[in-house]
């Protein structure tokens, strides 16, 4: 091999150097991007409505006195009211384990289990997903439904 030859080598090994420095460089361009994105899409709830954090202790309060008074009689106890970050979940504990189709147990808890859309105690769950679930032995085992509120984007 010649000089010249040799030069025209060690410049092509250091154009592709720098082709893969430039593409590794745009890779990590991303990450940032992407953690971005994910932490936009986490703060809201699947409705694209803003979840409210921070839920006052006189709010926690009114929640879990409304739940209160809705198992006093009968044989349905409110186990507890649960704050997550992506939601309030009340844990209802039933005596049996309910013998309905999953469809009519969604409904039957969306329509006749959540507070009415006129209820107040709206104003205390805020944008806020509430979900109740009813439980015969775990809460693991138990069936979950979303209550919806016609007004939650208020």
């Amino acid at each position: 091999m010649t000089i010249s030859e040799v030069e025209k080598v060690l410049r092509m090994r250091q154009q592709q150097l720098k082709r893969k420095q430039a593409k590794s460089n745009n890779k990590l361009l991303f990450i940032p991007l992407f953690i971005i994105i994910f932490l936009l899409i986490y703060s809201y709830n699947k409705d694209g409505y803003y979840v409210n954090k921070d839920i006052s202790k006189f709010d926690k309060d009114n929640i879990v006195r409304f739940f209160s008074k809705q198992y006093i009689m009968g044989s349905w106890k409110l186990d507890e009211v649960v704050f997550h970050d992506s939601g309030i979940v009340a844990n209802v504990k039933v005596p049996s384990k309910l013998n309905m189709d999953e469809k009519y147990l969604s409904n039957y808890i969306k329509y006749s289990l959540c507070p009415d859309d006129n209820n107040v105690i709206w104003n205390n769950i805020g944008n806020n997903p509430l979900y109740i679930n009813l439980y015969h032995d775990s809460r693991r085992g138990g069936f979950v439904a979303q209550c919806i509120h016609s007004n939650s984007a208020l």
